[in-house]
């Protein structure tokens, strides 16, 4: 590698590290949150990944873990307020003993681990 390249190659991984970093990210991740359960109503929509300035329920979690996702929630204020759309209209579900969300259009058609989902759908409200 030569040195511009090298140079170019440090600037990058700066930026990625910096980004890392940013303290006004409003994005959620899954991780660290519970989503077993043994019937459906011990499920809660949330939304998982960038929540501003829209998004739509993208993931399910137990409902005792509902306080935890608010408060992480409410660390990670929206500041943009714009009119996105409507959202698909979803429900959350127990499938196979885990939260998920599902099309209350194809009630049947569930995502059993909505987790991995990223979300991006289009509530300006940013909440689930």
């Amino acid at each position: 590698m030569n040195g511009s390249a090298r140079r170019l190659a440090s600037i990058g991984c700066l930026v990625l590290a910096l980004a890392g970093c940013d303290d006004k990210s409003t994005s959620i991740a899954p991780d660290g949150y519970d989503t077993s359960c043994g019937q459906d109503s011990d499920c809660v929509l949330v939304v998982f990944g960038e929540r501003c300035p829209c998004a739509c329920a993208s993931g399910a979690i137990n409902r005792a873990d509902e306080a935890k996702y608010r408060a992480e929630v409410a660390g990670k204020p929206c500041t943009e307020k714009v009119y996105c759309g409507p959202c698909e209209d979803v429900t959350p579900r127990c499938l196979q003993n885990r939260c998920a969300v599902t099309s209350k259009a194809h009630p049947d058609a569930g995502r059993p681990d909505s987790r991995a989902d990223g979300g991006g759908g289009k509530d300006a409200a940013g909440g689930a």
